[in-house]
């Protein structure tokens, strides 16, 4: 669904990749990859890119977050 008008029909544009910085593990620094979907509305012409909170980290990470 558009973010701009509300409409329904949006079709995929492109991927894109984007990394991000992450505490180091191991005392190795550590990325987070992810390939980003952009998305264009057919009503408005709009683009936006679809987010997500469903993100999955490492125990392994996870446990040297905890220990700092």
């Amino acid at each position: 669904m558009c973010p701009q008008c509300g409409f329904s029909k949006c079709v995929k544009n492109r991927t894109y990749q984007t990394t991000s910085h992450l505490p180091e593990v191991e005392r190795r620094p550590t990325y987070l990859k992810l390939k980003r979907e952009r998305y264009i509305c057919k009503n408005c012409q709009s683009t936006f890119s679809a987010s997500t909170e469903l993100v999955q980290i490492s125990k392994q990470l996870k446990y040297q977050i905890a220990f700092d």
